[in-house]
């Protein structure tokens, strides 16, 4: 590992001992001790000095029982960016190294079961639907992702399937486009349903339907292609099949796929005029790639090679078309750094390393260290303005954690949290 990328890491590795000992009470996988400790079991695989290997495992063990006691003392949500699913996936990622941790995480994925097998059965949840129920990071999308991975990992839990089976029957009603009647489309939100972060509300005033892969569409997509792999039907897979002929329907060949679409006056959908996108949460980076990661898993070769060239030509623009002064996982260049990597591995015909080489080259000499956390952001609502976080979603912790799964060739387990595995 380079000298430069060793010294990031071990700043990230420092401020995980020191939140450790702070009074962090956020469990969150974004933001708080669930994210910590997936970074901590991420940085334990590239470092070879027992002694430090040794002091990374006992931080972690104190990390995961401070969100434990956070749970026990004031509950919380499914939510798997946000709550208990998150915290039964950092010790998914403890378990590779410490076995003790299955017990934690079985008695974290019966709760999960126990209450989706009642709330996702109440036919009330489509009555005004908003995307915290659906989406990625807090509702159906991360808590089937996690459950499917527990399934894939043999825990034996009860009724662990039926939970499954009962967020895929939602993910499939909630996702029906109705092209002719686009408003009366599940999915189609009203204004005051939208995310309250930038200016969503105030610009579609009529609602939209968003297509991102943390909120929208695309997120499901990616979640359903993965339910697919375990758990194949013809059914689901023309569902899949459907959602991926919409998205076709909406692509443009200079700009790639809007972050929403808007209902027009006959009540079909209409297609904002917009830019390239090459961010993950909101653009074409996480749309692109749920359409690739889907397309393969019914063994759609010709939505798989369009998806490649769509990749290849986000990567190819990648000074162009993101906020230069956004590093960071969520929509900034951490995230395309390491898609291009996982692709750059799977496929020869890409050729990435040069782009590879010089986004992280970019990353690395672009780390603010005046600052706490090293790496930036822009917001939206800031206007412009930095801001340095420390979580993995929106700060220094995801950019360290894509270091060092590319630049010390780790494998990354809990990729599947972005849906990019």
């Amino acid at each position: 590992m380079e000298r430069l990328e060793s010294k990031i890491l071990f700043h990230s590795y420092k401020i995980c001992v020191s939140e450790c000992e702070s009074a962090l009470k956020d469990i969150s996988l974004a933001d708080g001790l669930a994210g910590i400790s997936i970074f901590l079991s991420n940085f334990y695989k590239s470092v070879d000095e027992d002694a430090v290997k040794n002091k990374i495992r006992e931080i972690n063990l104190r990390v995961i029982t401070k969100a434990v006691k956070e749970i026990n003392s004031q509950g919380t949500v499914l939510s798997l960016f946000g709550g208990l699913t998150g915290v039964g996936t950092a010790c998914m990622e403890a378990m590779e190294y410490e076995e003790k941790y299955i017990t934690l995480l079985t008695k974290i994925t019966k709760a999960v079961v126990e209450k989706v097998n009642v709330v996702f059965e109440d036919p009330n949840i489509y009555t005004n639907l908003t995307f915290q129920i659906y989406d990625l990071f807090n509702g159906a999308v991360g808590i089937s992702l996690f459950l499917s991975k527990v399934y894939k990992k043999g825990v034996d839990i009860p009724n662990l399937g039926k939970a499954i089976h009962c967020l895929t029957t939602f993910l499939i009603k909630v996702s029906v486009i109705d092209i002719k009647h686009f408003s009366e489309s599940l999915l189609f939100l009203p204004a005051d349903e939208l995310p309250k972060s930038g200016d969503a509300q105030k610009l579609l005033p009529k609602g939209a339907l968003l297509i991102g892969e943390a909120h929208g569409l695309a997120g499901i997509l990616g979640c359903l292609g993965t339910i697919y792999k375990i758990f194949p039907s013809l059914y689901l897979k023309k569902h899949i099949q459907n959602i991926l002929e919409f998205l076709h329907r909406i692509r443009d060949d200079s700009v790639l796929y809007p972050e929403y679409v808007l209902s027009s006056k006959d009540n079909t959908p209409q297609v904002p005029h917009h830019k390239l996108n090459g961010g993950w949460c909101f653009g074409s980076l996480g749309t692109t790639y749920s359409i690739l990661l889907s397309s393969e898993s019914i063994r759609n070769g010709g939505w798989a090679d369009q998806a490649k060239k769509d990749l290849k030509f986000l990567f190819d623009n990648w000074k162009d078309d993101i906020r230069r002064d956004s590093l960071i996982m969520c929509h900034g260049l951490a995230s395309q750094i390491y898609i291009a990597n996982v692709l750059n591995k799977i496929y020869d015909d890409l050729h990435l390393e040069k782009t590879i080489t010089e986004m992280i080259s970019f990353t690395v000499h672009s780390a603010n260290w005046k600052n706490k956390y090293l790496f930036s952001d822009v917001a939206m609502s800031l206007k412009g303005k930095k801001r340095y976080e420390r979580g993995i979603l929106e700060g220094e912790l995801g950019v360290s954690l894509v270091l060092n799964s590319v630049v010390s060739n780790i494998k990354w387990d809990a990729d599947w949290i972005f849906l990019f595995g």
